[in-house]
């Protein structure tokens, strides 16, 4: 989740107060907690980029096992 966290908390919160349950609000966070004004679009990129790091990591070894 990149922005939001407030409302997941808070829906997350009465959805655990119904079931019974307890519930750790610090335990819901969001990139932009992190990284204040980081966007959807930025988010994604990092994803991509780091995705594209493990696959080619993954084609090298499976290239070399085969």
């Amino acid at each position: 989740m990149v922005h939001g966290a407030d409302r997941a908390r808070h829906s997350l919160a009465a959805a655990y107060s119904t079931m019974g349950l307890e519930f750790r609000p610090e335990t819901v966070g969001c990139v932009a907690d992190s990284v204040p004004g980081v966007t959807v679009d930025d988010a994604r990129s990092e994803v991509l980029i780091a995705l594209g790091e493990v696959l080619t990591v993954e084609q090298r070894v499976s290239s070399r096992v085969s």
